[in-house]
């Protein structure tokens, strides 16, 4: 049974829409669908859009059995944006959250927490923390907690500038509304649309968020080097890119057929 938090019986919570992008992933977005079901929000007022981008795995079939909504995408036709857009176009309600299909939400009161931000018609989107999934290796527990820890000392933030991480569409939320106006840029297909969007909402008296309590674990497994090649990677995507799958190889947890 759901139960409130002490403050919010003034405050209905809204129906919200959830986008999960997927690629042979199974039982990664198993894990996320559980750890979805069961936190404290109102199961009734969550929508479920997998994004499947051409998997030959179960992952369509998980999804299914957890009552999401399937929408697919030829790994041939991906791109980060144009998977989020698809989804996107296929929420019904205002506070649309992104997700990785290899997330894994932190407590029962991630939504509780971040429909709250929403109810201040000035926000038009907030992001929040990641912290490494098991199995993780050590480099990422001792790159990842240390920023964690300032972060949550540091509260709830405005983002006054976008940044590489300002949005972080693996852990994220917008209002539809806005993206209506704005969708995520196709031209940054290699990743990185999610700070043009947050560009663009600043850049128009937007307020965009960063709560650090609004967290999930998620990882791709990377050593030191692996890190190191990543944090390089992110670096090329402030600026528009085609998509090329072979620029990730040095993520062994993607599983191409």
């Amino acid at each position: 049974m759901h139960s409130k938090k002490a403050g919010m019986s003034d405050f209905e919570e809204p129906h919200i829409s959830v986008v999960i992008r997927a690629y042979n992933e199974a039982e990664q977005l198993n894990e996320l669908l559980c750890s979805i079901k069961s936190q404290s929000y109102p199961q009734n007022k969550i929508q479920i859009i997998v994004v499947d981008n051409g998997s030959t795995d179960t992952t369509s079939e998980v999804a299914e059995m957890h009552g999401a909504e399937i929408v697919k995408l030829d790994q041939k036709q991906f791109t980060y944006p144009k998977s989020l857009n698809l989804g996107f176009a296929q929420a019904n309600n205002e506070i649309v959250f992104s997700f990785s299909g290899h997330c894994l939400l932190k407590g029962n009161q991630y939504f509780s927490t971040v429909v709250r931000h929403f109810k201040d018609s000035k926000n038009a989107g907030v992001s929040g923390s990641t912290l490494p999934r098991k199995p993780c290796t050590i480099s990422e527990i001792l790159i990842t907690y240390p920023f964690y820890w300032r972060h949550l000392l540091k509260g709830v933030r405005i983002e006054k500038a976008a940044k590489s991480g300002t949005l972080q569409n693996v852990n994220s939320a917008i209002r539809k509304s806005l993206w209506l106006q704005h969708q995520f840029n196709e031209n940054w297909a290699a990743g990185g649309e999610d700070v043009e969007w947050a560009t663009w909402a600043i850049s128009n008296g937007k307020t965009l968020l960063f709560d650090p309590h609004m967290t999930v674990y998620h990882s791709h497994h990377l050593g030191i080097i692996g890190l190191y090649k990543q944090f390089k990677h992110w670096n090329t995507l402030l600026v528009p890119r085609k998509f090329v799958p072979e620029e990730l190889d040095f993520r062994k947890d993607i599983h191409r057929s």
